[in-house]
């Protein structure tokens, strides 16, 4: 070989090329603001729950003296995103489930 090694940035393109290719534009977007919105999500998460095991503690313990109801943190939820009313008809059979793994999201997509 000439020693040009496939650098990880290279896939990354091919891939996004790919993507558009085969998938429409606007479908593209909708994806690019699923991505954002389970992002700000996961920050959050994390914001409000920063271990796994300082949320299981918290779940073990008693209710916390603040007058708020605690909700037990699901390993596995469902995020469903409300679009503008154009995109409703493309999105309404489209459910995206989210399931962490250790500090992993897999976004597991249900037609």
């Amino acid at each position: 070989g000439s020693g040009a090694s496939t650098h990880p940035i290279t896939i990354i393109i091919i891939t996004i090329v790919a993507v558009t290719i085969l998938l429409p534009l606007h479908l593209l977007v909708v994806i690019i603001i699923i991505v954002i919105c389970l992002a700000v999500v996961n920050h959050r998460n994390l914001s409000q729950y920063p271990t796994r095991r300082g949320a299981r503690e918290a779940a073990q313990r008693p209710a916390p003296q603040q007058g708020q109801p605690t909700t037990p943190n699901p390993t596995t939820t469902t995020l469903v995103v409300a679009p503008p009313t154009n995109l409703t008809t493309i999105l309404r059979p489209l459910r995206i489930q989210y399931r962490w793994n250790r500090r992993t999201i897999q976004p597991v997509i249900l037609y």
